[in-house]
């Protein structure tokens, strides 16, 4: 399959790759991005010598073994040994004096668990080859709270790089790409269940809907993706107590902080906010704050960042015994059918909608372009109670203000209307206003709105 999406990044790795000298990259992120093949397919675009070195789960002695048979591979050198992994490193480090060369040190956070202080001589030896080496130096890893704490004050590699990547899932616009003969409808209710994680969408089988790719992939008892998704969990939630007691109030429709302290029976709030910090560190939970209250907590939510886990936490993970007692496909009928297709696949709907206009709008396609984007809270007061806009953004202008609607059935004037008079209740200061419409629109009268389809949404860029 074609390497698919990740132009941002790519650019990004170009551009420090282009300056001569010692350059230094990290890039990280949760296991199964794609991290590995985004470096293959900008490395192996270049003529010079590439050393692509996967850290074993293992000692010393035997990363250092496997190192130098690289090395000696490499520079075609026979057989070679070093007697520690830095001597292995200060070799590759004086040979990029004469060469330009670029070595890739993935799984990173192996390394750093088999080999005592490697942040400490790695620092050193980039301190003294940095002004005559031309090493082009990237590390690679999947503990985004190692490869972050690499990067902090307190370690000896602060400042040793020139770029930085956190490495997210693909948006949904690059996920169709690896299905590109469904329909519209499909494309969003296969990103609802499996996101933007490339390993996952490589495993969409193409002669089965997104009914039967749910049921052979996700829920049923022996689906590869759900163990996938656990083991990940397992290891990346290990030592975070109450993560899943905060996973689960989320996935069940908890939003605000109250809210997820409440349903999660986490008995103290200052530890919820402890479990919610760390979460969101680890790219695993994101905070919704309203563009026009962006400090009001009260009205601030949170979700659960990847569609998969989100799906996981929403219909798996709480029925895990269920799952394992009735046949798979009574197991989707009865926990996921309706839900699935009713609340979830809508609610994605309005991330791709904001996924959307953030893809327009840094392509300088949208006028006046967009400073935030993001949901939009009011107060009804007539009503007595909250109101939200699904899809907002702010303006040199004034707010822009979007409703999503994931109906069977055309948007007509009368829904227009109501839109209407709901919104007049709240003297939002709107540059201009739109809609967001599964179905389209059966539409008699002109209005001063923007309209936008599905087809809109997955046209070719």
């Amino acid at each position: 399959m074609a390497f698919i999406g990740r132009e941002e990044q790519m650019q990004a790795i170009e551009e420090v790759l282009s300056h001569p000298g010692y350059q230094g990259i990290i890039l990280y992120g949760r296991r199964r991005l794609g991290k590995t093949e985004l470096l293959w397919h900008v490395l192996s675009k270049h003529p010079q010598k590439l050393l692509f070195f996967t850290g074993l789960v293992d000692n010393e002695a035997n990363n250092t073994l496997s190192f130098s048979k690289l090395i000696a591979k490499t520079f075609s050198l026979g057989n070679l040994s070093f007697p520690s992994f830095t001597d292995a490193l200060e070799f590759v480090f004086r040979q990029a004096e004469q060469e330009e060369i670029y070595l890739v040190l993935d799984e990173y956070s192996s390394l750093r668990r088999a080999i005592s202080g490697i942040d400490s001589q790695l620092q050193r030896l980039i301190d003294t080859y940095k002004r005559e080496s031309n090493l082009k130096l990237v590390l690679c890893g999947s503990s985004i709270r190692q490869m972050e704490y690499i990067q902090s004050e307190s370690n000896p590699l602060y400042r040793r790089f020139q770029l930085s990547l956190l490495l997210p899932e693909l948006d949904y616009y690059e996920a169709s790409l690896f299905f590109p003969e469904r329909t519209e409808e499909e494309k969003v209710a296969l990103y609802a269940a499996f996101g933007g994680v490339p390993y996952y969408l490589e495993q969409i089988q193409k002669g089965k809907n997104v009914e039967e790719n749910i049921i052979l992939l996700l829920s049923s008892p022996l689906s590869h993706l759900a163990e996938e998704t656990e083991n990940h969990l397992r290891t990346e939630l290990s030592k975070i107590s109450n993560a899943n007691a905060a996973f689960d109030a989320i996935a069940k429709g908890a939003y605000h902080f109250s809210d997820i302290l409440s349903f999660s029976h986490i008995p103290d709030s200052a530890i919820l906010s402890d479990v919610l910090r760390t979460l969101q560190k680890m790219d695993l939970v994101e905070s919704i704050v309203p563009i026009n209250e962006p400090n009001n907590k009260k009205k601030s939510g949170y979700r659960i960042k990847d569609p998969t886990m989100r799906f996981y936490y929403r219909y798996l993970y709480p029925h895990a015994m269920e799952r394992q007692v009735l046949g798979k496909q009574a197991f989707y009928d009865l926990f996921i059918q309706e839900d699935f297709q009713t609340q979830l696949v809508p609610k994605v709907f309005e991330d791709i909608c904001r996924q959307y206009l953030t893809k327009e709008n840094k392509k300088g396609r949208l006028n006046p372009p967009l400073f935030r984007i993001g949901t939009y809270w009011y107060d009804d007061k007539k009503a007595k109670k909250n109101g939200q806009f699904d899809v907002a953004a702010l303006t040199s202008n004034g707010y822009v203000a979007y409703e999503v609607k994931y109906l069977s059935r055309p948007l007509s004037d009368a829904d227009i209307g109501k839109e209407e008079k709901e919104a007049s209740e709240d003297p939002l200061p709107l540059s201009y206003a739109g809609f967001f419409s599964k179905s389209g629109y059966d539409l008699k009268k002109e209005y001063p709105y923007h309209f936008y389809t599905l087809k809109d949404l997955y046209k070719k860029d």
